[in-house]
């Protein structure tokens, strides 16, 4: 029986009482009740209307009886009087506060005592508003019993008046409700707990009713995934979440559920705004109350989808990255000699899935030269228990082709120390090792090619010297045919040997050339008609051009002796009779990009030189492109021909390929970047004017005979010269002679003071010096550098006397 009812039964047994005291004609009774029925205040009134006895007796009678009423209920009744002292207390104070009626008429605040003081304001503030005549109102506080226990009590109480109306206390009535309250708190902690483990599960919780399906219970997630809030979720159908499409199969689902107690499917959900989120849902039958329900948890699928598409990416990314890297794997079982492999493995292996993947078909693959080095470095792996590690050639079984492969593999070992299985890759690094070759013999050309610089600079001095000689002797012998004879052989020698000063030139410093754009295709033809004179007659030549697209920048020069070469060595190849063929064609980017790993887009021109001689061996093509290198008999041959080549192509940003089987011939193709535009035309070359010139000169070098030479020769044609061993003897001719100085003739490098450096110092002294520079060795850069300085041109040695006059006129005008 709830507390209220309890409280009024007893009041209506009190007023039962009163009611006959009152019939008595001893007490009077009225009864206040508020608008909603309730019991707000009792008023007694005594009187007599006979010689009866007095009203204090009677009242003493009425509480008498109330005490006896009171006494025998089991919650603990108390009256207090206005002065806030007890009256009275029923017999269960001891049983509810563990204390004797009399501690309470002793001790007035006792109750105040035991009431637990997070709840002593709310008892204090409910007391005062009763004695302020508020309406009756019921509270729950806690009291500390006696053993120190905390009791939960549900009080009410109820002012009580006489018959004139003055206020005569307070009775109240205090009932234990410590197990409803444990009751209560253990309900409500197990409720928060089952509302905090449905709110962390990973998805949505859900319970439906059946056979309605309406949703009558679900988690925070419920609400956060599918964007609703609990006014919007409440009593929702279930196929209100889910697309209309997969009605069907998810109300197979539901139906499975409760056939069989549990099912699962996988189905998208909308949410509020539109959206589509796959969910894996666990569904369960569950009964309660002879009621049928429909619960279950779904869990959010996109992430797994995200994660697995990226994986499927991921993996597709690693397979074409094997594949781009020319990377396969491989997992050998070491007990059985078996092994499996992956798709690019095979492929660099040149194997298919019918090979027999074990160790001994594997050694085959291995070229021959290679099997003994990987079967001693893979039983030294074993032995120090450590990563296989080796690159070494393969033989493909597909096509006989022979490729670098880049071995790795892991070892494992069992307890025993035994070797069971190994994992690793096989990389295919043909081109890198064919870069690595490339990069050596770069490196060495490079290094010869230092060498080629200074002996070519001391070469190309003597040279000068003796072309010069040569040169002015001519111009005394004139008149002597005999000795004529002999000084023209002495200039073709000096010549020539100038021709071989500039392939050391070219070869070692390849970057001279002065590129503009020219066409193959009119070099090609000029030198067709060259090579029949000099070519024997039972050699056919052949040229197939491509007049329109033959365009590059280049150095015609260059690219006419670097032809030229190949021509001549073709030649050299066919000892009785063949045929040469140059042909000129145009190839993609993609075609450079795949035949030599390089990156571009640009088309290049091909110029291939092939013959039908004797053809080479893949040891000498090796080292046909070596300084010095010759397959000519001793006296035949410098070996710097293909050397210069070399030089050449590299200063065009070109690229060179060479096929060849012996017996069967050679192919040299040259590779150049295209250029669409027109070729410039060759400058035409005009002869000196034949007169007499009277400007001063002063001629620096540090070589007599140079000096001498050029001495005579410019005072023959009527120049003033004056001549200076060094940059500072220069300086203190100049410095007393600049005004009838026109040009300073100089030498690039001397002792104590080089050319630059006197054309530094000169120009302080006068800001419109005319210099002009000479060198046996000088390489584009630095002749750019000269000029941009103003010295006004730059010749390389050894250079023709009427080269230098007519460089003279172009400076001096």
């Amino acid at each position: 029986m709830a507390p209220i009812n309890v409280i009024l039964l007893l009041a209506v047994v009190i007023l039962i009482v009163l009611a006959a005291c009152a019939a008595a004609g001893v007490l009077r009774v009225r009864v206040r009740r508020s608008a909603n029925g309730r019991l707000e205040s009792l008023t007694f009134s005594f009187g007599r209307e006979s010689a009866e006895p007095s009203v204090n007796d009677e009242v003493r009678k009425c509480e008498e009886k109330f005490r006896i009423v009171a006494d025998n209920t089991y919650d603990w009744e108390y009256w207090i009087g206005p002065d806030g002292r007890f009256l009275y207390t029923s017999p269960a104070c001891l049983r509810t506060t563990g204390y004797e009626a009399a501690a309470f008429f002793d001790d007035p605040s006792l109750l105040k005592k035991i009431t637990v003081e997070a709840d002593r304001e709310l008892m204090e503030r409910h007391m005062a508003g009763q004695a302020a005549q508020q309406a009756p109102e019921e509270i729950e506080f806690r009291i500390t019993h006696a053993d120190g226990s905390h009791r939960w009590m549900q009080h009410v109480c109820t002012r009580v008046f006489d018959d004139n109306g003055v206020f005569r206390g307070m009775r109240a009535s205090n009932r234990d409700i410590t197990e409803r309250k444990h009751a209560e708190e253990a309900f409500i902690l197990e409720q928060l707990f089952n509302d905090k483990l449905l709110d962390s599960l990973p998805g949505i919780f859900y319970l439906y009713t059946y056979p309605d399906l309406r949703l009558v219970r679900w988690n925070k997630n419920h609400e956060k995934l599918l964007g609703y809030g609990p006014g919007e979720i409440k009593d929702r159908y279930l196929f209100d979440w889910h697309v209309p499409e997969a009605k069907p199969y998810v109300l197979e689902a539901v139906e499975e559920v409760m056939r069989a107690g549990q099912s699962i499917a996988e189905s998208p959900l909308r949410t509020k705004d539109g959206r589509s989120i796959t969910f894996h849902m666990t569904g369960v039958r569950f009964e309660a109350h002879g009621k049928k329900y429909l619960m279950g948890v779904g869990i959010d699928m996109e992430e797994r989808i995200r994660v697995e598409a990226a994986l499927r990416r991921s993996e597709h990314m690693l397979q074409d990255a094997q594949e781009v890297a020319r990377i396969g794997y491989y997992v050998t079982d070491l007990r059985t000699g078996t092994w499996e492999s992956s798709p690019v493995l095979n492929d660099i292996l040149g194997v298919d899935d019918t090979f027999i993947f074990d160790l001994k078909h594997s050694e085959q693959i291995t070229a021959p030269q290679y099997r003994e080095v990987v079967r001693r470095h893979f039983i030294d792996a074993i032995k120090a228990r450590r990563r296989f590690s080796l690159d070494y050639q393969i033989v493909r079984p597909c096509d006989g082709v022979i490729r670098w492969v880049s071995a790795l593999g892991e070892l494992e070992f069992d307890e025993a120390g035994i070797p069971v299985s190994m994992i690793g890759t096989i990389q295919d690094i043909t081109d890198r090792k064919t870069l690595e070759q490339q990069l050596l013999q770069a490196q060495k050309l490079e290094g010869v090619g230092t060498l080629a610089g200074g002996i070519a600079h001391d070469f190309n001095n003597l040279l000068a010297m003796v072309l010069g000689s040569a040169e002015l002797l001519k111009h005394h012998v004139r008149e002597q045919p005999e000795l004529k004879k002999y000084v023209d052989r002495i200039i073709d020698a000096s010549e020539r040997g100038t021709s071989i000063s500039r392939q050391l030139l070219i070869f070692s410093r390849p970057d001279q050339a002065k590129l503009k754009p020219i066409s193959l295709s009119h070099t090609i033809t000029e030198l067709q008609e060259m090579l029949r004179h000099f070519l024997p007659k039972s050699i056919d030549v052949n040229t197939e051009i491509d007049v329109e697209h033959g365009i590059i920048m280049g150095d015609a020069g260059q690219i006419h002796q670097a032809i030229l070469n190949l021509a001549l060595n073709a030649g050299d190849a066919m000892t009785n009779s063949g045929t040469l063929t140059i042909r000129e064609s145009t190839v993609s980017a993609e075609f450079i990009a795949d035949r030599f790993s390089v990156h571009t887009s640009v088309p290049h021109v091909r110029i291939s030189v092939s013959d039908t001689g004797v053809g080479m061996e893949a040891e000498v093509i090796a080292k046909i492109f070596d300084p010095f290198f010759s397959t000519k008999e001793r006296g035949k041959g410098t070996g710097l021909g293909l050397a210069m080549v070399h030089g050449i192509v590299k200063n065009h940003h070109g690229l060179i390929d060479v096929k060849s089987v012996p017996g069967e011939g050679a192919e040299f193709s040259l590779f150049f970047p295209a250029l669409m535009q027109q070729a410039e035309a060759p400058p035409a070359v005009g002869a000196v004017p034949a007169q007499r010139h009277d400007e001063t000169i002063l001629i620096v070098d540090d070589e007599e005979h140079l000096r001498d030479m050029l001495t005579e020769y410019l005072s023959g044609s009527g120049y003033r010269v004056i001549t200076a061993t060094n940059g500072a003897e220069a300086l203190e001719v100049f410095t007393t002679q600049f005004a009838d100085v026109d040009l300073v003739i100089t030498d690039l490098g001397m002792p104590q003071m080089g050319g630059e450096e006197l054309y530094r110092r000169l120009k302080k002294i006068n800001p419109r010096v005319n210099v002009m520079v000479s060198s046996g060795y000088l390489d584009g850069t630095t002749k750019e550098h000269l000029l941009q300085l103003g010295i006004r041109d730059v010749l390389t040695k050894p250079s023709k006397l009427q080269d230098i006059h007519r460089a003279i006129r172009t400076v001096l005008g």
